[in-house]
């Protein structure tokens, strides 16, 4: 299995990404039907009207042989009925059949009867339906030419129809008022987002929370964005809250593996199971529409202005702000494995985290 790496980046809309393809398809469908309705009125009095050569207007009417083959024929050539043939329900050729008959002669003749009415029956309806059939090839052969040529007109507007449809459908104008809409709809979608209250608490700051907030207060310095720290989400204390005017909240983590002073591992993964301590915290605030990004205690300390550009990157991504004032260094920032229980045990009996915290901050360790 792949290893988890820090920072964890998690966006909203990826989480929620049904909802946004069918919020897009349904855009599409709704300015596709506006767009048909525009276009087919420009071209309506050059597109005739369908014929059907077997439909109501036809000469053949309700006759019971047009429901029985006609009506499914569409615009095909008809074909003559079948023909009955006489079926005396005796097999004359076969010995045993001939012998039984002459011991049943009553039984035999009853049958025959029988036969020989549903025989004329069936010839009486051969008669009509053949009958019918001449009038048809009659009325198919006196009309077909006028109906194709009907109908491939018609064929050959809507075809310029569907063009012209799909040719402003590609078009830059169109795909700019999907992209409105689908912002639109986007800001909505964030508008509903659950809102975190100021905890009633006293909420202890750790040494890279206040290292970092300085950087956070200096990077995003715009009006249109607002740091918060000692809040409350339900029962989930984020690090920092960076809220974005249109709606998003951002939910800033740093991860340490052990607290200082009891050496207590409190993040770590746990391989045999798959599973990271704080994924059902993630989740939660993925669930009502936040984003996510956790950091390793030890890449705020080392690199806090590409942290910043990656919180900076993931809030453009998802609502098209321009915060990126470096976007050459994003890749530049170091990936760190995200350690086991074990290998966090390790490092806190090593004093791992003084190998990282600066002399200015490490006294308060």
């Amino acid at each position: 299995m792949p290893i988890m790496q820090y920072p964890i980046i998690i966006n909203p809309l990826e989480i929620h990404k049904e909802w946004l393809s069918d919020l897009k398809r349904q855009i599409e469908t709704n300015l596709y039907h506006e767009i048909n309705k525009k276009v087919l009125s420009e071209y309506e009095e050059q597109i005739p009207d369908y014929i059907d050569l077997w439909g109501s207007q036809g000469v053949l009417g309700k006759d019971r042989y047009l429901k029985k083959q006609y009506v499914l024929l569409g615009s095909q050539q008809p074909e003559p009925p079948n023909k009955p043939e006489f079926d005396p329900f005796i097999d004359f050729n076969n010995p045993l059949a001939v012998i039984l008959s002459i011991i049943f002669l009553p039984i035999l003749l009853f049958g025959l009867l029988f036969a020989v009415i549903f025989y004329l029956r069936d010839l009486s309806d051969y008669s009509s339906d053949y009958s019918i059939y001449k009038k048809a090839l009659k009325y198919y052969n006196s009309n077909i030419e006028k109906v194709n040529e009907n109908n491939n007109k018609r064929h050959y507007h809507l075809n310029i129809v569907n063009y012209r449809i799909n040719t402003m459908l590609k078009s830059k104008e169109f795909q700019n008022i999907i992209t409105q809409e689908l912002e639109s709809s986007k800001k909505s979608f964030l508008k509903s987002t659950m809102a975190p209250q100021k905890s009633i608490v006293p909420v202890t700051r750790g040494l890279s929370e206040i290292f970092f907030l300085e950087y956070l207060k200096s990077y995003f310095d715009y009006t249109n964005i607002t740091i918060m720290t000692g809040m409350v989400l339900n029962f989930y204390y984020p690090d920092f809250v960076i809220f974005h005017h249109d709606g998003l909240y951002v939910d800033v983590e740093i991860d340490e593996p052990y607290v200082g002073s009891s050496k207590k591992v409190i993040h770590y993964y746990d391989p045999k199971n798959d599973c990271f301590t704080d994924s059902a915290r993630n989740e939660y605030f993925v669930e009502n529409k936040w984003a996510v990004v956790r950091f390793a205690e030890r890449q705020i300390f080392k690199e806090p202005e590409l942290c910043c550009l990656i919180i900076a990157d993931l809030i453009n991504s998802i609502v098209g702000s321009s915060l990126m004032k470096d976007y050459s260094r994003l890749v530049k920032i170091s990936k760190e494995n995200i350690w086991t229980l074990d290998q966090a045990d390790e490092m806190a009996l090593f004093n791992f985290r003084n190998s990282y915290i600066p002399e200015n901050f490490a006294k308060y360790f």
